[in-house]
């Protein structure tokens, strides 16, 4: 394996950044499919 940027992102990492950059006011839940 290495540790190189993945040529692609999916659309929902833009908005997973975003969120949890936001201030905290309840538990966030990622859930879903996971690749790796």
């Amino acid at each position: 394996m290495s540790s190189e940027t993945p040529p692609f992102q999916l659309p929902q990492v833009a908005v997973l950044t975003a969120r949890l950059k936001e201030p905290r006011r309840f538990i966030q839940v990622v859930a879903g499919p996971r690749r790796f």
